[in-house]
């Protein structure tokens, strides 16, 4: 159904195309993730983990990227540490998804994560975990389809609470 293609692997019409997704009110205020993140390297170790930015794909037309971090230990500041805790669940695959309006609930992103468990940057990776507003009824259905718990709720003054979810393999 869906296949992912990294951000840095693409043409430069489909890489436009995910940057004007990114600059949106919409991904900024959701997602808030800068657009210089896509341009790292597969795999390149930042200061929070190792890097994977995808494009999402139905039949080559772009439909929502996927950004994600692996971690070998809990991170001291994230909330989903006090949930994480046991050395078991890592190393830690965290993933924001967007997906771009015209494409929404057609099962694109439910679809994608269960891609990204079977990627081969996966391997090795004991748990899944992604952030979802709590305003977002889209997407907390997608993560419920793709076997995702919620672990934490950090609530956040004049803002939807941050739901926090994992999916252990």
């Amino acid at each position: 159904m869906v296949h992912l293609r990294y951000f840095t692997d693409c043409d430069e019409a489909i890489r436009a195309r995910v940057l004007e997704w990114v600059r949106t009110d919409e991904f900024i205020s959701r997602i808030g993730m800068p657009d210089h993140e896509l341009k790292h390297v597969p795999g390149a170790e930042t200061r929070t983990g190792r890097v994977h930015n995808w494009v999402i794909f139905v039949d080559e037309q772009p439909v929502g990227l996927i950004s994600a971090q692996i971690q070998d230990q809990p991170r001291s500041h994230s909330p989903l540490n006090r949930e994480l805790d046991d050395p078991a669940d890592y190393p830690l695959l965290g993933t924001v998804t967007y997906i771009d309006r015209q494409h929404r609930s057609r099962g694109y992103a439910s679809a994608a994560k269960h891609a990204i468990s079977e990627h081969v940057a996966a391997a090795g990776v004991q748990t899944f975990g992604c952030i979802v507003a709590g305003d977002n009824p889209q997407s907390l259905r997608s993560i419920s389809r793709a076997g995702y718990e919620r672990v934490h709720t950090e609530k956040v003054d004049g803002k939807p609470d941050k739901l926090y979810f994992r999916r252990r393999r």
